[in-house]
């Protein structure tokens, strides 16, 4: 799935707002709208934030998911979207790990 308009739009607005959930949200269902698998992976990123800040059951599962699902997502759409969010990459697992569920 190649990287469009549309994309771009999303990705700015994600980047404009960074601790609102709701661009993301917004964004997975218009990629849902298109049977495009990256919806999914928005849904369970805007999951993981949630769960980090309040660290609870599920979250090392959540986190494998995540890591799962981000490595098979296109490397040319990670890599606009990891723009407009640095901190969204495949690290994130281990990131979160370390800080979230000592």
């Amino acid at each position: 799935i190649a990287v469009g308009g549309e994309d771009e739009a999303f990705i700015a607005a994600i980047a404009s707002a960074p601790d609102d959930p709701l661009p993301p949200l917004v964004y997975a269902d218009w990629m849902d709208d298109r049977d495009d698998p990256r919806g999914h992976l928005l849904r369970v990123w805007v999951d993981l934030a949630w769960r980090a800040s309040h660290a609870g059951g599920g979250f090392r599962d959540l986190v494998a998911e995540y890591r799962r699902r981000w490595l098979a997502a296109d490397p040319s759409w990670r890599a606009k979207f990891g723009a407009a969010r640095p901190w969204v990459d495949a690290r994130l697992a281990e990131e979160l790990s370390r800080a979230y569920l000592r």
